[in-house]
C-alpha cells in the first residue's frame, strides 16, 4: 500500500493540474 503521505501528494497534483488547465 502507498503511503497517506504520498497518496496526498497524488492528489494534491492531480488537483494542481485540473486547476491550471482553468
Amino acid at each position: 500500500m502507498r503511503s497517506p503521505v504520498e497518496l496526498c501528494a497524488q492528489i494534491l497534483g492531480r488537483l494542481a493540474l485540473s486547476y491550471s488547465v482553468f
